[in-house]
C-alpha cells in the first residue's frame, strides 16, 4: 500500500488498500480499511446464516485450506466497463488494484504495486515510449517522469490496435467526471492528472475539419490547477479547429 514518491498521507486520503478480495471498495464510513478480507468473511457469514445456512466457526482471514470445492462464481464486468469506472472519476483505488493484477499476470504472483509499475514501463518501452519510469499505476507518485512526446507515441500505438475504440470509450468526454465543467460541445476523450502544482491532460480530440481523432498530451508544473486547466482547454480547442 505504498510506492516511491507517494506522500505519507496518500493511503489515508487518496487511495484505498488495493486487494484481490475487496469489501465495499475497502472503505468504511469514509475511512480506508486494512482488513477487507475479514470484513468480507463476516458479511458472507451473516448473509448465509440469515438464509438458514449453517456456518461452523468464526469468520476470519487466513490462508485457505486445500481441497476446497467451488460452489458458485461471479463474473466481473468487461474490462472496458471497469476501466470506464476507473477513468471517468479518476479512481486511484481501481488503478492500483488493476495494476497489481497486471503485475501478477505480466510478471509473477503475488501482484504488487511495484510489479504493476514495472509491467507498465516494459509495455511503454516496447511500444515507442522508453524511460517513462512509473512508480505506480495511478500516477500519484511525484517520482514519475514522462514526456508529452512519449504519451503521444503511446496514443499513436493505441490507434493501431483493435482496442483503440474501447480505450477511447473508457475515457471521459466533455461534461463527464473529471471533465464535468470542461469541453462543453467539444468532441474529446481525455484523461486528467493532478498533483500539487502539476497538471496533465492527454487523449484525443476530433478534428473539426476532417472528423478524425487527433492525439495530444499537455503536461505542466509550477502553476495553479485552474490556470493549467484553462491553458489545456485552449490548446485542445485550437488543435481541434486548426489541424487537418
Amino acid at each position: 500500500w505504498w510506492a516511491p514518491g507517494w506522500k505519507p498521507y496518500f493511503p489515508d486520503d487518496y487511495v484505498a488498500l488495493p486487494t484481490a478480495l475487496a469489501f465495499n471498495f475497502n472503505t468504511a464510513n469514509g475511512v480506508h480499511i486494512k482488513d477487507p478480507e475479514k470484513r468480507a468473511a463476516v458479511a458472507l457469514t451473516k448473509a448465509l446464516r440469515a438464509r438458514g445456512i449453517r456456518v461452523v466457526g468464526r469468520p476470519r482471514a487466513g490462508k485457505a485450506p486445500s481441497g476446497l470445492t467451488s460452489i458458485a462464481q461471479v463474473d466481473s464486468a468487461p474490462l472496458v466497463s471497469v476501466l470506464r469506472r476507473q477513468n471517468v472519476p479518476s479512481d486511484n483505488y481501481y488503478a492500483e488494484t488493476l495494476g497489481k493484477l497486471l503485475g501478477a499476470n505480466a510478471l509473477s504472483r503475488p501482484g504488487t504495486i511495484a510489479k504493476g509499475a514495472q509491467a507498465i514501463d516494459a509495455f511503454a518501452a516496447a511500444n515507442g515510449a522508453p524511460a517513462i519510469n512509473p512508480s505506480d499505476s495511478s500516477g500519484l507518485s511525484y517520482d514519475a517522469r514522462v514526456t508529452a512526446d512519449n504519451i503521444v507515441r503511446l496514443l499513436w500505438y493505441s490507434d493501431t490496435q483493435t482496442w483503440a475504440d474501447d480505450l477511447r470509450s473508457a475515457l471521459p468526454t466533455g461534461g463527464e467526471g473529471t471533465l464535468s465543467d470542461r469541453f462543453k460541445g467539444v468532441d474529446v476523450r481525455a484523461k486528467t492528472g493532478t498533483l500539487t502544482d502539476i497538471s496533465a491532460l492527454s487523449g484525443w480530440v476530433v478534428s473539426e475539419n476532417t472528423g478524425s481523432w487527433i492525439e495530444f498530451s499537455i503536461l505542466s508544473s509550477g502553476m495553479p490547477k485552474t490556470t493549467a486547466s484553462h491553458i489545456e482547454d485552449r490548446v485542445v480547442e485550437i488543435i481541434a479547429a486548426s489541424v487537418d
